[in-house]
């Protein structure tokens, strides 16, 4: 995964990103575009981002919600924050390693 774009306010534009997978343009990058909806939590330095819904013709959501954070608060989440969602840790390289709940879960 690579940063896409950032997105933001009167906040640090640190502290939003869009994600794209650099070997699957046409999928993400229509996923770049997409409204994001972002609740901030502790400092600012964890964002519980979550992309527009995706539906099937089931009204099935398939896009799921995401945690972006900074590696170095990876103590301070709420273990109740990080239920069903996919995590992503920004390393300070600009980088995003995806790591999934039962990793995070041993890390804590």
């Amino acid at each position: 995964l690579e940063i896409k774009s950032f997105i933001g306010s009167n906040h640090n534009y640190s502290d939003f990103v869009v994600f794209s997978d650099a070997t699957d343009n046409s999928a993400y990058s229509e996923l770049a575009i997409l409204v994001c909806f972002y609740i901030k939590f502790f400092t600012g330095k964890i964002i519980f981002l979550k992309l527009e819904d995706y539906y099937d013709n089931k009204d099935h959501i398939l896009a799921q919600p995401i945690l972006y954070l900074e590696s170095e608060h990876i103590e301070n989440i709420d273990r109740n924050a990080i239920r069903g969602c996919d995590i992503l840790i920004r390393s300070p390289q600009h980088h995003l390693t995806l790591i999934n709940n039962h990793e995070l879960q041993q890390a804590i």
